[in-house]
């Protein structure tokens, strides 16, 4: 029985955790816009270097490829955090 209830607390503990991470992951967010890259698409982490606590490791969510009349190539993309 002892046994039964510590696997019901350890099963609670580790829902609550996985709540606590999906409600966390996206806190902290960032966009950025870059000179177009073709590599940069969405599910591939980043990171983000020279930015001091701004920076570090960030998932790529969101990206838009953008090309101008005038031959520009940007690549715009929405981060989260990791």
């Amino acid at each position: 029985l002892a046994e039964l209830e510590n696997e019901r607390l350890l099963e609670a503990e580790r829902k609550a955790k996985a709540k606590l991470y999906q409600a966390n992951k996206s806190e902290v967010t960032a966009s950025i816009i870059t000179i177009g890259h073709t590599g940069l698409v969405a599910g591939i982490c980043i990171d983000i270097s020279g930015a001091g606590k701004c920076g570090g490791k960030f998932k790529v969510v969101k990206v838009t490829h953008d090309v101008t009349s005038d031959g520009g190539y940007t690549s715009s993309a929405e981060l989260e955090k990791r």
